[in-house]
């Protein structure tokens, strides 16, 4: 298949997967509306600068999610759909880029299962139909790493770029790179270097340092390992293979890697001038505006509280192990992660091979003795997930930037399994379909348990473990019949139907089960200036269907009266439990406007409560009452 077609298909799939049903579910809470409301808000006060949510400066995230979603809302309108646009558009280009990245560092074949298993991992579909700002980090940095290898001559011929004309000419030539600039595994052209750094800069006004340090960790850690002296790693690599201390060879490599001179020399040879020039000029101008029209504020809460807090402390709960993020790898990159171990053993044997891949042969040209490109694709997974593993703040989509990555390596594998040139085992892939069966079998029992004790209505989905539990049955008669490539394609098929089942169809099923927004919108209806508050409990979604703040009122019967007796149109959220705690439903000056389902809190109603009318509280009254 050429390389038009190849594209095609990806961005069939890719839109298949991620738009399909885009806006059909409601914001789920908390982070979907939080971000669709602060730029909502923004918008609706006219300021691209400062982000806003419920009335309040939102230091959680810099502003460049917000004017993607402002963008849509001038097209779209403000809804679920418009607030999600940009995450799946950003999504198929990313798919796009691992695409070419797979393809020059591994293979065509490799390129186009890296391309497919990143349209249905698990985790990355997610962030490709959320309103968060995880799918805009995936694709800056990922563009910031395409412009990387495509600009560096480790792995083949370069870009060069040609400025005679008013725009620019991309140009692929093969060229014999001059040694020193082979040395250094860095880009020699000044324009590549500047829009690396500008996709850098943009991730920052996405999500602040990690924007700049993710990437330039990863490209870091490979430069480690491919400048160290070929001695060096030869002789680690004969250690490595000795059968008395096969750990040597590893040890000595480490301690190269670990040289502060080699680590001075090499952090200098990644142009860190015109790294902290470009990403400066890129995001320092809306860092220094958004400190000065919020006083300080945002930028307090952002670097000190939402950086360097979450760093070192947990945060909202949200904790774990070290092992954390190997779990969160191995259910982020889900149907794939099956074929997590074989994957893992056929990668490392392929490490040691310096021309097991299409683009080491070049760096094999240079003396490296080891598989460049597979290095430098398990640097890009093995240091995100390092990295954060270390923070005490942990949250499964933390380490979605290595998901491209991970899509390259099982991709990788994958496309050696179908040529039958795997180097593990041939019967790993019975273990992996078992898992998968396993998997599709807990599903289906899974969600009919939570659709019999928690959210009515979702007995369907278990068709989806069905459809798991077949695509296991089917990828395993292939592969015992000898049909390696019908196998791997069956388990394509089997991962698009989940994906789009779950996410294009069960999402919108459940989300069903959601009726607060109709709830919220009714004192907008009522009234022209409403005040709103919520007793107890405030959901982000709330705030986002009601157009209007909401104030979070503590679990008092007097403050909740004291509320709704002062003088405006006044409109009070509560759950039927704490009426009924606090004596609301007996009070005869209050009434009840409404009552929806609780989503997810049981039996519970969620209340919408106001000042009853003095006409209707005089006429209500007994006979007796009113002489």
């Amino acid at each position: 298949m050429d390389a038009s077609k190849t594209i095609t298909l990806l961005i069939l799939l890719s839109c298949s997967v991620f738009f399909c049903n885009l806006g059909a579910a409601k914001l789920w809470d908390e982070d979907e509306p939080r971000n669709a409301g602060c730029a909502a808000e923004m918008m609706q006060r006219g300021d691209w600068v400062v982000p806003y949510f419920n009335a309040e400066v939102r230091t959680h995230k810099p502003v460049l999610l917000y004017w993607f979603m402002i963008a849509a809302y001038s097209v779209f309108g403000v809804n679920e759909f418009s607030a999600r646009f940009w995450s799946a558009a950003l999504s198929v280009l990313t798919v796009l880029m691992t695409y070419s990245l797979g393809r020059r560092l591994l293979g065509k074949m490799a390129g186009l299962m890296a391309g497919i298993c990143l349209s249905t991992m698990l985790m990355f579909v997610v962030a490709s139909r959320a309103a968060t700002p995880d799918s805009v980090l995936i694709f800056f940095i990922t563009a910031a790493l395409t412009l990387y290898v495509w600009g560096t001559p480790a792995f083949g011929p370069t870009l060069s770029y040609s400025l005679r004309y008013p725009w620019i000419r991309l140009q692929e030539e093969r060229q014999n790179a001059q040694a020193s600039v082979s040395a250094t595994g860095f880009p020699a052209n000044k324009l590549t270097l500047v829009l690396m750094f500008t996709m850098m800069g943009f991730a920052s006004l996405d999500k602040g340092p990690i924007g700049f340090l993710l990437p330039c960790a990863v490209i870091g850690m490979f430069l480690l390992i491919y400048r160290l002296p070929a001695s060096q790693v030869n002789a680690a690599a004969e250690a490595a293979s000795s059968e008395t201390l096969p750990a040597a060879g590893l040890i000595r490599q480490a301690i190269g890697i670990l040289n502060p001179w080699h680590f001075i020399k090499t952090c200098l040879s990644m142009r860190l001038g015109w790294l902290i020039t470009v990403v400066l000029a890129v995001a320092l101008p809306w860092y220094i505006w958004v400190t000065i029209r919020s006083d300080g504020v945002w930028t307090r809460g952002f670097f000190l509280e939402h950086n360097l807090g979450r760093a070192v402390n947990e945060m909202e709960g949200h904790g774990g192990t070290p092992f954390y993020y190997v779990i969160g790898f191995l259910m982020g990159t889900f149907p794939w992660s099956i074929f997590f171990l074989p994957m893992l053993l056929d990668g490392i044997r392929s490490l040691k091979d310096p021309t097991d891949s299409e683009g080491s042969a070049d760096a094999a040209q240079h003396g490296v003795r080891f598989n460049a490109p597979l290095c430098f694709v398990a640097c890009w997974v093995c240091v995100i997930v390092g990295l954060f593993s270390l923070a005490s703040t942990k949250l499964p989509s933390y380490i979605s930037p290595c998901h491209p990555a991970a899509a390259m390596l099982f991709g990788n594998y994958l496309a050696r399994l179908m040529a039958g040139k795997q180097r593990s085992a041939n019967w790993w892939p019975y273990a992996s379909f078992a898992v998968l069966l396993l998997v599709g079998i807990g599903f289906a029992i899974g969600t009919g348990i939570i659709a019999e004790q928690f959210v009515d209505g979702m007995q369907p989905l278990t068709l989806i473990g069905v459809g798991l539990v077949a695509g296991a049955l089917i990828s395993g008669t292939l592969w015992y019949r000898g049909k390696a490539a019908h196998s791997v394609l069956s388990c394509g098929l089997c991962a698009f139907a989940f994906s789009l089942m779950l996410f294009g169809w069960a999402t919108g099923h459940v989300s069903q089960q959601q009726q607060a927004d109709q709830l919220v919108m009714i004192p907008g209806q009522q009234s022209e200036q409403p005040a709103i508050a919520s007793l107890g409990t405030l959901r982000s979604s709330w705030v986002f269907y009601a157009g209007h703040p909401i104030d979070l009122l503590q679990s008092s019967e007097m403050e909740a009266k004291s509320f709704l007796q002062s003088a405006g149109d006044r409109f009070l959220l509560t759950s039927s439990s704490n009426a009924k705690r606090y004596k609301l439903l007996d009070d005869d000056t209050i009434e009840v406007i409404d009552s929806v389902p609780f989503f997810l809190e049981g039996d519970q109603e969620l209340l919408l409560l106001k000042r009853r009318q003095t006409s209707t509280i005089v006429a209500s009254r007994p006979e007796t009452d009113r002489r």
